[in-house]
């Protein structure tokens, strides 16, 4: 049923490669080939998973069709790039010079925050007491928000500074380093990790082709990433050469635990709490806010293999179950539609939309584990808010000073007469 199940898959990945006009980072194929590759992985894993039921390996490809039959409702024409003046590209250049150069300001601070934090712990790696102390202090210190909050500006900055490297290399190539750091020194693989995604996607979107060069740094940073954070985060550090073997170990049960997990859940529906339904969001939203809200930020774990392998990741669809199967894959479709209308606004070079997208993309990529795209809206606002700021401020003011002016020379006018 397996091998029946990544044939499936396979098919409807080259029927989503044809419907995309041969658009690698079409959302329905990144979608579809992500999940081949998952279950490919689970199909060569051997013993060293519990194996799946048929019925979840359904769940799996008519969640997956969902996805990309949401998409197809959405019809990509072909699309030409908005003009904009010389005037206020320069305009929106200097705002996202401005914002870079906040983040230089409070990254000193910032890390000597996190300094402080690490300092009031026992002797563990740093990357694991500063993970540890910022999920305790989640959503309960105005300091946590602040830094924060700059952390993902941190990001934002950084994904257009990548967009207008051109005119700008050594900014790119600073705003990137700042923000992956910033956001990797906390022992969270998911900013980086987003980061870089989101830069292969806007490279995608700029030149329309896949850059090897590119992705090979990439690929790096993501490999490298992973691995810092589950030696030190998850492993508790120590000697690499003795943990190699527990690292790559990890790095399987990334890629198809997930899946078991799910399963196991399907199997048992209480065997754990539910972690991430859909109403968290809003919680969580309260809880940035300053608000009182009580969450947990971790699932519980659950045996997926007979070798003591555990995992506490059970991909997108868990978050859905709570509306039933039928609801589920109306939600998954709804998401696909969605996902395609900011990917198809993103392919006419729309800033806004090309940065929402380039965010959703690790959504896409990683729904393998957890759900992203509705939990990250709050992200999304905050994305769509900085976007105005540098592409559409400074027309607006443009467009006021001209009504300004006109208003004033009627006035004079009126008082000449």
């Amino acid at each position: 049923m397996l091998a029946l199940t990544i044939l499936a898959l396979c098919l409807l990945t080259a029927i989503n490669y044809k419907f995309a006009g041969k658009a690698l980072l079409y959302p329905a194929l990144v979608f579809s080939a992500v999940w081949v590759l998952a279950l490919s992985l689970l199909a060569v894993s051997g013993d060293l998973f519990y194996p799946v039921r048929p019925q979840t390996l359904v769940i799996f490809l008519c969640g997956v069709l969902a996805f990309s039959i949401g998409c197809w409702f959405v019809i990509l024409p072909a699309t030409s790039p908005p003009v904009r003046s010389a005037e206020f590209q320069a305009s929106s250049n200097r705002i996202i010079t401005v914002l870079l150069s906040i983040v230089l300001v409070v990254a000193p601070f910032y890390y000597h925050w996190l300094a402080n934090l690490a300092g009031e712990g026992d002797n563990s790696p740093f990357l694991l007491l500063i993970r540890a102390a910022t999920q305790e202090m989640m959503g309960k210190s105005a300091a946590f928000t602040f830094f924060g909050t700059v952390s993902e500006l941190s990001r934002i900055v950084a994904m257009m500074a990548f967009w207008e490297r051109d005119k700008h290399p050594r900014r790119s190539i600073l705003a990137v380093i700042v923000a992956l750091i910033m956001s990797g020194i906390t022992g969270q693989k998911s900013g980086p990790l987003m980061l870089v995604v989101s830069l292969i996607c806007i490279d995608w979107i700029r030149t329309r082709h896949l850059r090897w060069k590119l992705l090979l740094v990439m690929g790096s940073i993501m490999i490298g990433v992973a691995t810092i954070v589950e030696f030190y985060v998850h492993l508790g550090g120590g000697s690499f050469s003795e943990k190699i073997g527990s690292v790559f170990r990890l790095f399987i049960l990334y890629g198809s635990g997930g899946l078991v997990g799910f399963d196991r859940v399907v199997r048992q529906p209480n065997i754990i709490p539910q972690f991430n339904p859909i109403y968290v969001t809003i919680l969580r939203v309260i809880r940035r806010l300053g608000g009182q809200a009580e969450i947990p930020e971790v699932a519980d774990f659950v045996n997926i293999g007979p070798n003591g392998f555990q995992d506490n990741v059970y991909t997108m669809f868990w978050s859905y179950l709570d509306f039933g199967y039928v609801g589920m894959l109306i939600t998954v479709a709804v998401l696909g539609f969605i996902v395609a209308w900011i990917y198809k606004k993103a392919i006419s070079k729309s800033h806004i939309f090309v940065f929402l997208y380039s965010t959703l993309a690790f959504s896409v990529v990683f729904s393998i584990f957890t759900e992203y795209f509705i939990s990250m809206v709050y992200y999304l606002i905050k994305i769509c808010v900085v976007s105005w700021i540098v592409y559409r401020l400074p027309e607006r003011w443009a467009q006021f000073r001209r009504f300004a002016d006109r208003v004033a020379s009627s006035d004079l006018a009126a008082r000449a007469n």
